[in-house]
């Protein structure tokens, strides 16, 4: 019996996504790098998931079901990392799937680099598999690393949302010593995202689009608003100003103009709620508040910044 550890751990987090999770797990076990393990975290499913899951364990002694009780998507994933028997995480969505090269050219850059991570892009895609977008990374092209300071900065240029989420990248297992996905929260990814990047001094860049992102209906991201959606959003914000307020003046009043910017849109969408009403009188004194914080160094920053002083719902009906 080879005794062997894999080198890479896949983590994938299965929760009644009984439509999705055969493509995902085909796309995995067709890899062109075939040295990891595959742990589908059931999360306490109650459709037939896991009978899918079942079927591929079954077939490939790789695969492992790590059966728990329903937490979510970041309990699902920390429950993963402390059972991954490798010094390399990965993590893939259980309604996504990956090119056959994902893991091997992500490998490769965190080996070679002598990195902490490797990220790639993604192609957005339908559930039938037509494209929607292509989101590449968006730090300059002669660049084959950057640090995880930087990589905060790139967060907030265009095509950021590449930089936050977790599921096109590769990590040493041990930068999760220290900080783990916040459990019971929408937007996960983004929670951790100061706090995860901010001592990492290298991270490797894979200037590819390996990872497939199904923007299905009924997904997290595409689901109703709710208040609790925006109060996960407003305090994730809160938590990534506060954490750079000490720390880097630059990354703080990027994350204060990005707030700003947020509220006027998140508002534009609830305003003629009046479920929202209290929301919307909160995020009123919020942005009273952060737009005195706020480095306004264009007209255009200027005039928003008084229009959502004077009236949020005049700025968001501009915004919509």
């Amino acid at each position: 019996m080879d005794l062997k550890e894999p080198l890479v751990s896949i983590v994938v987090p299965i929760y009644n996504v009984q439509d999705f999770v055969e493509k995902c797990i085909k796309s995995i076990l067709k890899q062109t790098f075939q040295d990891f393990e595959l742990l589908l975290v059931n999360d306490g499913s109650t459709d037939n998931s896991i009978k899918v899951c079942k079927q591929y364990m079954h077939k490939d002694e790789r695969i492992r079901i790590l059966n728990k009780e329903n937490g979510g998507l970041s309990d699902a994933r920390n429950y993963g990392i402390d059972r991954a028997k490798s010094d390399y995480v990965v993590f893939v969505d259980s309604d996504d799937y990956v090119d056959e090269r994902f893991i091997e050219e992500l490998y490769k850059s965190i080996t070679n680099e002598k990195s902490e991570i490797a990220i790639c892009g993604y192609i957005g895609v339908t559930n039938d598999g037509e494209m929607i977008n292509e989101v590449s990374l968006n730090e300059p092209n002669n660049l084959s690393f950057i640090t995880g300071k930087e990589l905060l900065r790139y967060s907030y240029k265009p095509r950021g949302v590449v930089n936050e989420v977790a599921w096109n990248k590769i990590y040493k297992k041990e930068v999760f010593d220290r900080v783990r996905f916040t459990k019971g929260k929408y937007y996960e990814d983004s929670y951790i995202f100061a706090s995860l990047y901010w001592d990492i001094k290298k991270i490797s860049l894979v200037k590819e689009n390996l990872y497939f992102y199904v923007q299905r209906s009924g997904s997290i991201t595409n689901s109703a608003i709710s208040k609790k959606k925006v109060m996960d959003a407003n305090e994730l914000r809160l938590n990534r100003i506060n954490f750079f307020y000490s720390k880097d003046r630059e990354l703080y009043l990027l994350a204060v103009d990005e707030y700003l910017y947020w509220i006027a849109g998140v508002v534009a969408k609830i305003y003629q709620d009046n479920e929202f009403k209290d929301i919307i009188e909160y995020l009123q004194r919020q942005f009273r508040k952060y737009s005195l914080r706020s480095k306004k160094t264009s007209l255009k920053k200027k005039v928003r910044n008084i229009i959502g002083m004077m009236n949020i719902i005049w700025l968001a009906k501009l915004r919509k």
